[in-house]
């Protein structure tokens, strides 16, 4: 469950994978350090805590899931020291910390409460999202069902667990136990804090892929809730459980491949197609913070190059704009607000891990390509045709302020299998038409 490609955004972006996924492995692990009872594994919690908390800012949680779990433990003076220690580097992770402009603030996100609330609801369901080509409000509709279902389950057996410490004497839960409280408490503060941080931006900003790993990591716990407390695998394994399971858990995995294959293959060549437009147009199509961070980009970039940490990736369609010309292809212009998109309606692609189509904006001045996301066909309609990928591709979008010559000549470049061609469409492009 933790390799499926559901969140593929913090998969291929290197800053996000060293950010919001690690600091779920550093926390857990310091958890895991923290339920048990030996002084090096008290040392061991602390050093992975302060790991967690200056990998992401969700890693200041661990002050609180790892206090909790001492105090579960009742071992107070390893709490004082505990909440001293981060206590203390929290203090001066957010000391005269600098929130973006574009990020609202707490007093905005608590007066959408209705979103706030839905948020609460939804993340816990998150998991079940699988099929996203459905319609948005069945997809809400699913997660709020199956997110009831697990809020029921976690406050049952918490509430378990408080009594079993009111009517036994001494009670000291297993160190498994206190693991699987503590993960499943810091996964609940941070859908707390991200719902904090992004309801008056709307549910949408919480479906986002990369934050798709969290409901993941809430599944796995919740499953290990279901064995822990619940008499459903209680007496040992019979084979049609794990049968079930294994067929649940690789159907679960297919269909998140099925659903966000298009989407992870666009996303990657955003990024290659990112990385051609900087070194050759100093541009980053894909977003408008560049234009206002050009400087300090532009120096990174040049830095990470001179120092070799870091170099240019392969460009499969580096020279596709000098590819022979092979027929026609009808397409639309779209002028949205502040970008160019492009739609081709007939384009389909193949199954080449670089096939598709490239839009090329042609001038003498300089040349802009771009990737195009393809649809696909739903699941039944695939498995009958044997095709995963539909008719029809739109590029990505262009900001206007990156187009700098006065016409552009409208291209499409094709890699399929081994054959790179230029389709003409008999489309010019003005920016800025007088």
């Amino acid at each position: 469950l933790l390799f499926i490609q559901n969140n593929y955004g913090a998969l291929y972006w290197p800053i996000v994978v060293n950010q919001h996924i690690t600091v779920y492995i550093w926390a857990f692990v310091s958890l895991w350090f923290v339920s048990r009872s030996s002084a090096f594994d008290y040392v061991a919690a602390l050093f992975f805590a302060i790991i967690a908390l200056y990998s992401d800012v969700t890693g200041a949680i661990i002050l609180v899931a790892g206090g909790g779990v001492l105090l579960l433990k009742k071992q107070y003076k390893r709490l004082i020291i505990w909440a001293a220690v981060t206590g203390t580097l929290c203090f001066f992770y957010f000391y005269k910390l600098t929130v973006p402009e574009f990020r609202p603030s707490i007093g905005d996100n608590l007066s959408h409460y209705d979103s706030l609330l839905s948020m609460v609801v939804l993340m816990p369901g998150f998991f079940a999202d699988v099929m996203i080509s459905l319609p948005y409000q069945i997809r809400l509709g699913i997660a709020a069902v199956f997110g009831l279902m697990s809020l029921a389950l976690v406050f049952y057996c918490f509430f378990e667990l408080l009594r079993k410490y009111q009517t036994l004497n001494r009670y000291k839960p297993e160190s498994s136990v206190l693991w699987l409280w503590g993960c499943l408490f810091f996964l609940a503060a941070t859908f707390g804090m991200l719902a904090l941080g992004r309801a008056a931006e709307g549910i949408p900003t919480i479906m986002i892929n990369r934050y798709r790993h969290l409901f993941t990591f809430w599944l796995i716990f919740n499953f290990l809730l279901l064995i822990q407390y619940t008499s459903v695998f209680k007496g040992g394994w019979r084979p049609w459980q794990y049968w079930t399971l294994i067929v649940a858990a690789m159907g679960y995995f297919f269909l998140h491949y099925f659903e966000n294959q298009a989407n992870s293959d666009y996303y990657r060549k955003e990024l290659l197609t990112d990385a051609y437009e900087w070194k050759n147009n100093r541009a980053i199509p894909t977003t408008g913070i560049y234009l206002s961070l050009r400087e300090s980009v532009d120096n990174s970039y040049i830095n990470a190059l001179k120092a070799g940490v870091y170099h240019f990736p392969h460009f499969p369609f580096g020279n596709l704009s000098k590819a022979p010309v092979q027929g026609t292809i009808a397409v639309d212009i779209i002028d949205n607000e502040g970008t160019y998109q492009v739609y081709i309606p007939e384009f389909e692609r193949g199954f080449g891990k670089n096939d598709g189509a490239y839009l090329i904006l042609e001038s003498p001045q300089n040349t802009h390509i771009l990737p195009t996301k393809n649809t696909h066909y739903a699941l039944r309609w695939s498995l009958l045709k044997g095709k995963y990928y539909a008719p029809g591709a739109t590029s990505g979008a262009m900001m206007k302020q990156y187009l700098t010559a006065p016409r552009y000549n409208v291209k499409i470049g094709v890699i399929r299998g081994g054959k790179q061609y230029i389709m003409n469409t008999g489309k010019v492009l003005i920016p800025n038409p007088s």
